[in-house]
Parts: C-alpha cells; structure tokens; sequence
C-alpha cells in the first residue's frame, strides 16, 4: 500500500504493471478506515486522523472467546504498546487449556490476569 496523489495513481500503477507488480484499483483514503485507524475529511480540505471509539473494558462474561475478542480489540488500539502484545499472547495461552470450549467460562487465574491487565 502506498499513499499516491490521485493525479499520479495511473502513472503509479503503469509503472508497477510493468515491472510485474499488479495493483488494486486506487481508492480515496478520505472519510475510511486505515489500520484501525478513521480518516475524516475536514472543511478545509486536510484530512484528519482519529483512533476509532473502542470499548476496552473487559467482558463482563469471561470465556475463551471473549478473552481472545479482549485481547484483539486491545492489541488492535494500542499498536505500538510493547509490553501489552506478548501479554496479551500469554493471557490467550493461559485461557486455552488443551480441552477447553470456546464458550465456557474460564479459571479464576485467568480471571485474576484480566483485571491485572486492565
């Protein structure tokens, strides 16, 4: 993915063809999402970043699913956290027991590691 000027993305796209590289048809970034990320046209004609509204809290119900839907949704707004993707990781191994279900709730450790990690 590159950010091209819109008068440029045919000769962008020539380009690369010719070296064997096809492209997707471009696409305005105003106003859609980018890595996670909400770009909204401004009257001024800029655009402007903005993080999506995320519900971080963690589930009121925890099971295996919700946990690892927890974990995407934080990973997801915080990128750049380095600490928070291998814990995240460990919480995610911790709630998956070989035999465990998607949808059963899950130990008081894992229990204890959520509210720890929120």
């Amino acid at each position: 993915d590159i950010r091209t000027p819109a008068s440029e993305t045919e000769a962008v796209a020539g380009e690369l063809a010719e070296h064997g590289l096809p492209t997707k048809p471009a696409v305005p970034l105003a106003d859609s999402r980018v890595l996670g990320m909400e770009l909204k046209s401004q009257p001024t004609g800029g655009v402007l970043w903005s993080r999506r509204a995320a519900d971080l809290q963690p589930p009121s119900e925890l099971t295996k699913r919700t946990v690892f839907s927890w974990c995407g949704r934080l990973t997801a707004h915080y990128p750049v956290c380095s600490w928070l993707r291998p814990t995240c990781s460990y919480l995610k191994r911790l709630a998956n027991p070989d035999d465990s279900k998607w949808d059963v709730p899950v130990s008081e450790d894992v229990r204890k590691c959520c509210a720890a990690l929120f």
